[in-house]
């Protein structure tokens, strides 16, 4: 909230940041835990206690008396040797660190976020904000704007007192110090004969907290004079333990005031405590500024880091928290949010992530560039134009500089973006650290947003997040809870869907979700965390991919858009139909999926739609491959410390796919044949990775296949993929299906170096996918092979940014035949992404609440291992939520996993019907329970006549009737009664 000492005091007082992450993370955590009631509490281990820290979390508003504390000390030091204060300058200099970043909230807020209240009155609390007087009635400070903001009119306030006397307030520092406490003991008697409900009001005044600016004044002049403080360490001691004191003191008093409750004694006793906590911040300051532990506990890269963009975080955080409440983000699964403890965790992640990277980004990208200009320029005309040019030198194109120059203000050069250099990821994740954040707070919150609203629990059923989700998640789910039930002997001898077939499924991601189960997580939240991890890591390995192809983080990020708002040309369509009928409330919500094209079993054109968030096993095995890649890149270009080592961890990973995806590790395959072929010289360091990847990988799949059924219909010769007739029909396809994605690969290709041998290679993988994908049917379902297009998709991403950037480069019409190839590649990919976020719209529900509480009990009362004949479904209850395999699942995917299923569905039908092979039939299949509910009552023609008269019922709710049939059944049976949740 203030700038630092003098530069040559830097390496000296790195300390000062530390102590303001401190500040900034005691008031994030108070704002927090009021938005969110949460209990905060670590267990020690080995003890069997607990550690509250909700102790420090509801006293957390004393870190903005430590902001003021280290004002005071920054603001003085440099003129504590002497040095005069000029009133203009040093306000100056004040002004352009304050007023940037405070306008820009003020501005942010009165455009687009404007509370409902205020709508009529906002230009009086604009002008009360903007002249700091903002803390002079409960209107302005309770009910105004952004609550947070009171402190800022504090700290101006005692800049305007600093200026006008700071030489003499210097020199009589421990005097000033008194005369503080002074003033400070008489304003709250005085406090106390006012009415109580102004004593909140008169606590965010100045003269309260003029002992704390005091200090930090008094403070800088004794470090000065005592650059050496002996003891150190115990004054740290000291001061950490007075003001923790201080707060549980605090906190003590707000939960057991039985002698004071219904007085102003709970606060007052709040407001005595101002001296010690001056004491304690200022003995934790003074020994943080010695050589020592405190200063190296302080000096903590993260926690400096946190100092640094302490005051844009300070400014925004409460705000956005609040924000993503009022909008459900995320969406409360209980009346009440102190009672959810799920979504307490995921609000503060959420909220958290937010706000540190939109803090890091105004501080790095707005409030220092800004600041630095403000106070170079020696005029006020000099920082007019500087506030003028500002969104031009945002912009920093050929036009920016020409019209800058004219207004005669000079744009710093920029200089080249390099790419990953030598020192690998650790490289990456420094040099490029505000794209990642970037990325992060963009692409890296709606993949969170998607996953976390991916399975719903309400009041009448479990419902999924979208179409696909309902349709895929039920298998994966089945899955999941087989691993957490089956005893690992068991884990792969039964496949959910068709019972005693062996798991051929890439089973990976279930199996953790099994395991996190197991531990104890709930199924919602086993489920989605490895998605969640994964997706929000996938844009940064994507960027990491890229911007080793472009040479460029603005075309890398650009890349990422363009590889999640892909593709065709369905959303022009569809806007155009949209607007030229009027209809508006098709833009609000899009009544279809405009990448969808079902005449080519093409399900979903955009990657977010149709991969990343229903296929679970993509969604987790895409970044894992490209882990895989980026160690293979890296190593054969010699930009690790030993590539032979990162190239065969890079081969493991990619071993391991046919665990996780199976259509990905046919895609690094293709992408390893490319980087052989460009990357000849480096035959030792990638024939290390394919060696590993070879072995690894083929022995898993030879151990899935050991069992299996031969899969006759796989790797099936069908060239053109889903085109129907011949080239043209086939070049039509792939029009409708890509749109203008092929010309726009020719551009890219035409711009590219033959120096640019990373971004060949990508294309040369891709191309590779391209062909293998359009000449053999991976399974019998043709989508399915739009995983490896998906690859192809990824590989010439960076060539489509490669084209937009040539075009950019130019001038007049080529900028303009940029934007609208950029809108052509990105508009449908834009219509399904918004369409995908409106999950309150696109929600389908995959069971009832009464089928999964009977699922739950059968789940609890049977074994791990038994078989139930059921409707063929692919989110059968049973399945589902029980974990146990059903005779016979869903036949439109049962052929795909590699199984005949014509025999089992005629004898379904036949001991449904009650023929009379029935009861051999049931035996021979090993069937342990017959489930009659609704769906097969209407699909089934059922003699339930002959199952009641032969077999008794072990579970009843409703309308549903679960017959024992085999002997194990029946002895369970026996054993218990009978189970119902009517």
């Amino acid at each position: 909230m203030s700038n630092a000492p003098a530069e040559s005091d830097k390496a000296r007082f790195e300390a000062i940041d530390g102590l303001r992450g401190l500040a900034i993370a005691l008031v994030l955590l108070f704002h927090f835990w009021q938005q969110t009631w949460s209990q905060l509490t670590v267990a020690v281990p080995g003890t069997g206690l607990a550690l509250n820290l909700n102790v420090l979390a509801e006293t957390g508003f004393i870190g903005v008396q430590l902001f003021f504390l280290l004002s005071g000390f920054c603001i003085a030091w440099p003129y504590t040797n002497g040095r005069p204060l000029h009133a203009g300058e040093f306000l100056r200099r004040r002004a352009a660190k304050i007023l940037p970043s405070y306008w820009l909230c003020l501005l942010v807020i009165v455009i687009w976020f404007l509370p409902p209240h205020l709508q009529e009155v906002w230009p009086r609390h604009l002008l009360m904000n903007l002249l700091f007087l903002n803390t002079w009635t409960p209107e302005y400070l309770y009910h105004s704007f952004n609550a947070v903001l009171w402190s800022l009119a504090l700290e101006i306030h005692f800049y305007l007192l600093f200026a006008a006397a700071g030489e003499w307030w210097i020199r009589r520092s421990r005097r000033v110090l008194v005369a503080s406490l002074l003033l400070w003991a008489l304003y709250g008697l005085w406090t106390l004969s006012r009415p109580v409900e102004l004593f909140d009001l008169y606590r965010h005044q100045l003269w309260p907290h003029l002992p704390f600016f005091a200090a930090g004044v008094a403070l800088a002049v004794f470090q000065r004079t005592q650059p050496r403080l002996r003891a150190a360490a115990l004054y740290g001691g000291l001061g950490m333990a007075l003001w923790v004191g201080v707060a549980y003191a605090i906190w003590d008093v707000r939960h057991d005031p039985p002698l004071l409750a219904g007085t102003r004694w709970p606060t007052a006793l709040e407001y005595l405590y101002i001296p010690l906590l001056t004491a304690g911040f200022g003995l934790t300051l003074l020994a943080a500024l010695q050589p020592g532990f405190w200063n190296r506990l302080f000096s903590l890269r993260w926690l400096c880091g946190l100092g640094l963009i302490s005051y844009n975080l300070y400014l925004w955080h409460q705000f956005l928290i609040v924000r993503l409440k009022q909008a459900g983000i995320p969406p409360l699964r209980e009346l009440h949010f102190g009672q959810d403890p799920q979504w307490q965790l995921a609000m503060w992640v959420t909220a958290v992530s937010l706000a540190l990277s939109l803090s890091w980004l105004l501080t790095h990208y707005f409030e220092e560039p800004l600041r630095r200009r403000l106070t170079t320029g020696p005029t006020l005309a000099g920082d007019l134009r500087a506030l003028l040019t500002a969104p031009l030198r945002a912009g920093l194109g050929r036009r920016a500089r020409a019209v800058a120059a004219r207004l005669g203000t000079r744009l710093p050069d920029v200089p080249p973006v390099a790419a990953l250099g030598g020192n690998g990821l650790r490289a990456l994740l420094w040099r490029h650290r505000g794209p990642l954040l970037l990325l992060a707070a963009t692409w890296g919150l709606l993949n969170a947003w998607l996953q976390i609203n991916a399975l719903q629990i309400r009041d009448d059923g479990i419902w999924a997040g979208h179409l696909n989700i309902w349709s895929d998640w039920p298998l994966h789910i089945a899955m999941a809870t087989g691993f957490a039930d089956r005893a690992p002997a068991q884990w792969l001898s039964s496949h959910p869907m068709f019972a005693h077939g062996p798991l051929i499924y890439p089973f990976g991601v279930n199996l953790l979700s099994g395991l996190l189960m197991r531990l104890g997580l709930g199924l919602d939240w086993a489920m989605t965390l490895p998605t969640f991890v994964a997706a929000v890591l996938t844009p940064w390995l994507l960027y990491a991919v890229f911007v080793q192809g472009l040479r460029s983080r603005r075309w890398a990020l650009v890349a990422v858009a363009l590889f999640y708002l892909g593709s065709g040309l369905g959303g022009v369509s569809f806007l155009w139909d949209s607007l030229s009928h009027d209809r508006w409330d098709a833009l609000a919500y899009p009544p279809v999926e405009v990448s969808r094209m079902d005449r080519y079993d093409w399900y979903s054109g955009n990657v977010l739609t149709g991969m990343l968030l229903p296929q679970r096993a993509f969604v987790f095995g895409f970044p894992v491959a490209l882990m895989s890649l980026l160690c293979l890149l890296l190593a054969v270009q010699a930009r690790v410390r030993r590539p032979r080592l990162w190239a065969l961890g890079g081969g493991l990973l990619a071993g391991l796919m046919p665990l996780l995806h199976t259509h990905s590790f046919i895609a690094l395959g293709w992408l390893g044949i490319a980087v052989a072929l460009i990357y000849r010289r480096q035959w030792k360091v990638w024939s290390i990775y394919a060696g590993a990847a070879a072995v690894l990988g083929l022995a898993l799949m030879l151990l899935f296949l050991r069992n299996g059924q031969g899969l006759p219909n796989h790797l099936r010769w069908a060239p053109g993929f889903a085109a129907p007739g011949g080239l043209l029909s086939w070049l039509w396809m792939w029009w409708q299906l890509w749109g203008l994605a092929i010309p726009a690969l020719l551009i890219g290709l035409w711009s590219l170096r033959r120096d640019d041998a990373l971004a060949w290679t990508l294309f040369g993988g891709g191309l590779l996918c391209f062909v293998f994908a359009n000449l053999v049917l991976v399974q019998p379902n043709r989508w399915d092979n739009s995983k490896l297009f998906l690859w192809t998709y990824f590989c010439w991403a960076p060539l489509w940014a490669a084209a937009l950037r040539m075009l950019w480069r130019g001038a007049g019409m080529r900028r303009v035949v940029a934007l609208t190839l950029a809108l052509a590649l990105t508009v449908t990919g834009a219509v399904e992404v918004w369409r995908l976020a409106r999950v309150d719209r696109g929600s389908y529900r995959i069971s009832s609440a009464q089928e999964v509480a009977l699922a739950q009990t059968v789940r609890r009362e049977t074994s791990a291992d038994a078989v139930f004949l059921t409707q063929p479904s692919h989110n059968h209850p049973i399945m589902v939520w029980a974990g146990r395999s059903i005779f016979l699942g869903f036949t439109g995917w049962i052929a795909n996993l590699g199984f005949d299923y014509r025999p089992r569905e005629t004898d379904l039908r036949r001991m449904y019907a009650g023929a009379p092979d029935a009861a051999q039939l049931l035996r021979e299949h090993g069937i342990d329970y017959v489930y009659v509910g609704r769906d097969e009552r209407a699909s089934q023609r059922i003699n339930e006549a002959w199952l009641q008269a032969r077999y008794p019922v072990a579970f009843a709710s409703g309308d549903i009737r679960i017959y024992a049939v085999s002997t194990r059944a029946a002895l369970q049976r026996a054993y218990r009664p009978m189970v119902g949740t009517d």
